[in-house]
């Protein structure tokens, strides 16, 4: 064996060995998002004097091997799989135990703090919401409008952040170069334009915060929570992907203490700002990531054609600029190329130098790289460094470096050190949908390349398969994190990519022409000057009316495209004659389990590879769960469902594929997110068919926000609505499936709808119940319990209070809960509705205490998250009523999905 054969092998062996660590490390840091808590610093000391005691045995072995001339490929695979768990392990623990070491002190918490702190992200340019509708300024000389800041914080009360730590100085370096976050509310003010005509809103300089800025600001703070439910977004889970460690509102700015460092990115929104475009907002997305001004039928339309993607800067967007910035390069360089050999073949030069030009294109290959990498960072710069857009720029830097350096790898090492790549400089990435979705599209692309071969077909056809196979292998992650996928996507995106793929680079290269153009060559006394300049100097009339006119034709290309999306998202794939539900039923609402996701993915691999004996025996064992999540319920059961919902109320109760709900909700600022986002996609992923009956306890907000979304849904078509004023009276009982409704409270002919006429609703099999009182307090109770006893002492059936599990009255109120109350419904376990530091304090102390010394179980929403009750009905079970006695009981955050990253506070 020659030695460069030798130094090929050798090479190729320690790329194996590299891969097995990092494939190792990886699955070790991605199994955290499945620990139920996070290893004690004892555990991992243990880890770690471990990982050095195998690798100290491994290389004593390899060495020796070496020396006898034995093989070491195995000690080498041992060593990397330890080292790589091992140190995975460590690694995600350790950036966990990081994370919560700063803890915002109790008597701080929802208290005013003086901080100082650096705006990160959601620094405001103009006012987004209102570009497009100049009736807002009608009668108003200046408008409120909440933003959103994700803020570094430095000092907390004039005290260094690093200092809130359990060991300050150990901890300093870390929060100094990596400083605790918040994100904190701001109610800013906007200035009425003196031209309604000017189609923009102007800031108020001393109120607008920007990003960069650092300002000395007077908060209320609490650490960082959310709701809990199987369904919707999980904001507590984001706030620890994104370091957030407190959230809060900014009650005063200090003024004058504010340190403006506006960046260019304000300035390059503020000219897009300035032109007249139809589609404003969908610019604003596309170009700087910003969506805050889209609207609900906005995020509808792309949620069902499956393209919200595309108004979402990601690692999509960036590779379509490197590539057309790389295509551009290339391009010169050939062209420096052919106007070289030119040259040598009309001068005669001798051949030596055009050796030497051939010897200097090394160099210039690495300048385009570097070309490329500035001008993705200055992009990237664009989005305000969002998370998956830095993610896709490390990658893209390791991929250059790779090509740089003449590295030749597989595609399988390629995906390992990006992914670890992805996993050291972002470790808590992995609890976010994006890392899944951009390393899915990676995995999915250079699977199929290598499978079909896509280099050697014409470049219509592989980009046709390629975008058939990754719409269809990122359904499974699309239902884990979101609960729904679009239908519509594979047809919509067949013609949205080629689309944004052209109109990405234009409007970027018309939108810089025309900032710089005003700026530079109009030659302004001031960056005012440019901002409200309405027209152009005339030596720039021609040249920036060109721009603009260039613009305005790619916003009409933009304008086509959206027409297709309406078209398309009202097809009528079913025969519905009613749009709205055809444009519901292209959607797969089937919120998918982790573990199915898992096993269906690992399938869409499998058929992927080459034939081998036993490969669509393995696929079809691993598609099972996937199958098995589309059976219907057993109607053996019946479940009681209580959501987190805040300081709310929102219960639904299902029993085979019916259901029953009971309170929705509260719907702020116009948007029921409780019912619309967690109650019917839950019944959806239940395979619940209808709702057959609808109650409010009452119409407060907190009860009955939801009712018109509830009453909408198609699940509620024909169902039967009752409230205090319709249908809820005492004595009425309705029968349901298997199950009995009986309205204990108000009386007939109540024509009052408060807390005190709530409805008391008993749900019940004959055996085992549930009682839900509403909002009633003290008076109604002791006036229910005086009822009761009238009335059953002439009715052959007894209307009683008894319940296994009860809802407490008025979220746990001081004033609700009596002593008589609890002893005539004797519970089991009773759930208290409230919301996480109330205000009220929900629930009170002493109501606590009597159920205690009731010895009632007692559940919080703000602590358990959701809550399920599972009822077995006698008739189905084989065990003694005595023993069927106790119904089971589940919480979100304790038993069905207990997570290190989601505490219970």
């Amino acid at each position: 064996m020659n030695s460069n054969e030798f130094y090929r092998q050798s090479r190729t062996a320690k790329f194996n060995d590299t891969t097995i660590w990092l494939y190792c490390f990886c699955l070790a840091t991605l199994s955290s998002a499945f620990w139920p808590s996070l290893p004690p610093i004892e555990t991992l000391g243990c880890c770690l004097v471990l990982l050095v005691t195998v690798n100290a045995l491994v290389l004593c072995h390899t060495k020796l091997g070496a020396l006898f001339g034995n093989s070491t490929a195995f000690y080498g695979a041992i060593s990397g799989i330890t080292f790589g768990i091992m140190f995975g392990v460590i690694w995600a623990a350790s950036v966990g135990h990081l994370h919560y070491a700063w803890q915002l002190p109790g008597d701080k918490i929802q208290q005013d703090v003086m901080i100082v702190g650096k705006v990160l992200n959601g620094g405001c340019a103009v006012s987004s919401n209102l570009l497009n509708n100049a009736n807002s300024y009608q009668g108003k000389h200046r408008v409120q409008e909440t933003q959103r800041y994700t803020v570094e914080l430095a000092t907390l009360d004039n005290i260094s952040a690093a200092y809130y730590t359990p060991m300050p100085s150990l901890f300093s370096l870390w929060y100094s170069i990596n400083p605790p976050k918040l994100t904190l509310s701001y109610k800013s003010s906007w200035r009425k334009p003196s031209n309604l005509n000017e189609n923009m809103s102007v800031p108020d300089a001393d109120e607008c915060l920007h990003n960069g800025d650092t300002f000395h600001a007077t908060v209320k703070l609490k650490p960082a929570y959310g709701t809990a439910n199987p369904i919707g977004f999980n904001k507590q889970q984001h706030l620890v992907s994104q370091g957030v460690v407190a959230t809060g509102y900014i009650k005063h700015i200090y003024l004058t203490k504010t340190l403006h460092q506006h960046k260019q990115r304000s300035a390059y929104k503020q000219t897009l700002a300035s032109l007249q475009l139809q589609n404003q907002k969908w610019w604003q997305a596309l170009l700087f990531g910003d969506r805050s001004a889209l609207s609900e039928q906005d995020w509808q339309l792309l949620q069902i054609t499956g393209t919200g993607h595309l108004f979402s800067i990601s690692g999509m967007h960036l590779s379509i600029v490197a590539s057309t910035v790389l295509i551009a390069s290339s391009g010169l360089v050939v062209l420096l190329a052919f106007l070289n050999k030119f040259s040598h073949f009309v001068l005669g030069i001798h051949s030596k130098a055009t050796l030497t030009w051939s010897i200097h294109l090394t160099p210039l290959r690495v300048c385009v790289f570097v070309f490329v990498l500035l001008l993705c960072w200055f992009y990237a710069s664009l989005s305000g460094l969002a998370l998956p857009v830095v993610r896709a720029y490390i990658l893209l830097v390791i991929a250059c470096f790779i090509v740089c350096m003449h590295f030749v790898m597989r595609p399988l090492h390629i995906i390992a050190l990006m992914c670890a790549g992805c996993l050291l400089v972002f470790p808590l990435s992995h609890l976010t949908a994006s890392f899944y979705l951009s390393v899915g599209a990676v995995v999915v692309i250079t699977l199929i390349s290598l499978r079909f071969k896509l280099h050697q077909k014409p470049w219509y056809v592989a980009l046709f398969q390629l975008q058939v196979c990754i719409s269809v292998a990122i359904i499974p992650l699309t239902l884990v994190w979101f609960g729904s996928a679009s239908m519509l996507g594979l047809v919509a995106n067949l013609l949205a990519l080629p689309l944004i793929t052209v109109l990405l680079p234009v409007s970027l290269l018309l939108l810089f022409s025309l900032h710089f153009s005003q700026l530079y060559w109009s030659q302004p006394h001031s960056t005012q000057q440019v901002l409200h300049q309405v027209a152009p100097n005339n030596e720039l009339n021609g040249f920036v009316g060109l721009l603009k006119e260039a613009f305005e034709q790619v916003d009409t290309v933009l304008t086509w495209f959206f027409e297709f999306l309406h078209g398309l998202a009202t097809f009528d794939f079913y025969g519905l004659s009613d749009a709205t539900s055809s444009s519901v039923h292209n959607l797969i609402d089937m919120p998918l389990s982790a573990p199915a996701a898992i096993s269906s993915l690992a399938a869409l691999c499998l058929l992927f590879f080459p034939y081998f004996r036993g490969k669509y025996f393995f696929s079809a064992v691993l598609i099972a769960p996937f199958i098995l999540a589309f059976l219907p319920n057993s109607k053996n059961v019946w479940q009681v469902h209580v959501f987190d919902s805040g300081q709310a109320s929102a219960i639904a109760v299902t029993q085979g594929t019916s259901a029953i709900i009971i309170d929705s909700g509260l719907r702020i600022n116009g948007h029921a997110t409780t019912a619309k986002r967690v109650m019917i996609p839950f019944l959806r992923s239940l395979h619940i068919e209808r709702i057959a009956h609808v109650i409010h306890t009452h119409g407060d907000n907190d009860h009955a926000g939801g009712a018109s979304t509830i009453i909408n849904s198609p699940l509620a078509s024909g169902s039967i609505n009752y409230t205090p004023l319709n249908g809820c009276e005492h004595g009425k009982t309705v029968e349901w499936e298997q199950l009995r409704i009986l309205f204990l409270w108000p009386k007939t002919g109540n024509q009052e709808d408060s807390n005190a006429q709530s409805c008391v609703v008993k749900i019940t099999d004959g055996e085992q119940s549930v009682l839900i009182p509403g909002d009633i307090e003290r008076s109604s109770e002791y006036a229910l319990l005086t009822l009761l006893k009238q009335t059953n002492k002439h009715n052959s059936y007894k209307h009683d209070l008894e319940a296994d599990l009860l809802i407490a009255p008025h979220h746990g109120s001081k004033t609700s809960s009596t002593n008589a109350f609890i002893r005539a419904v004797k519970p089991k376990a009773v759930v208290f509705t409230q919301g996480y530091l109330n205000r009220w304090e929900f629930p009170a102390k002493e109501v606590q205490e009597r159920y205690r010394n009731k010895r009632v179980l007692q559940l919080k929403t703000s602590y358990h998250g959701y809550v399920k009750a599972t009822f077995l009905f006698n008739n189905h079970s084989d065990v003694t009523n005595a023993e069927q006695d106790s119904f089971r009981l589940e919480s979100y955050r304790k038993d069905l999905h207990k997570r290190w990253f989601i505490p219970a506070r």
